[in-house]
């Protein structure tokens, strides 16, 4: 009877092994299906110091970057006061679009902003991470 019982434990502990296995497995797969990959920036460059026109614009752009695994619904692009969350500029993009342009009038001479965009996958509606690019314009804008 002893042998018996000390089977079936044994039993269990290999059968739950391969349950939490495979769970860990599938745990992984699904968290993988969720990310969406980083945008990857172009202009204007992090650190800059940009001349604007009276009637120009600053045109951001951005790679075509890995579609997310349910495909890409669209990106969001938000420009920012550099040091606070003043939002100068937002907008929702379409799926193939990789620049936005904001006209001059949104801009203070010797003042930094910062801009990010992401995308968004359409099946899970899930945001990629970002990261925020700097620039500043020139103190003779305008």
């Amino acid at each position: 009877m002893r042998s018996v019982a000390k089977n079936i434990f044994i039993t269990v502990i290999v059968l739950t092994g391969i349950i939490f296995t495979s769970g860990v497995h599938d745990l992984f797969a699904y968290r993988e299906s969720l990310y969406v990959p980083r945008v990857d920036y172009l202009n204007p460059q992090n650190g800059a110091v940009i001349e604007i026109g009276p009637r120009g614009s600053v045109t951001f752009s951005w790679k075509m970057v890995p579609i997310p695994g349910g495909g890409r619904h669209s990106y969001r692009f938000t420009l920012y006061k550099a040091e606070g969350y003043d939002v100068v500029e937002s907008a929702v993009l379409g799926p193939d679009t990789y620049s936005f342009d904001v006209p001059a009038g949104k801009f203070e001479p010797g003042q930094r902003y910062r801009w990010q965009v992401k995308q968004r996958d359409t099946q899970t509606m899930q945001w990629s991470e970002y990261d925020n690019w700097y620039f500043k314009v020139a103190e003779s804008a305008k």
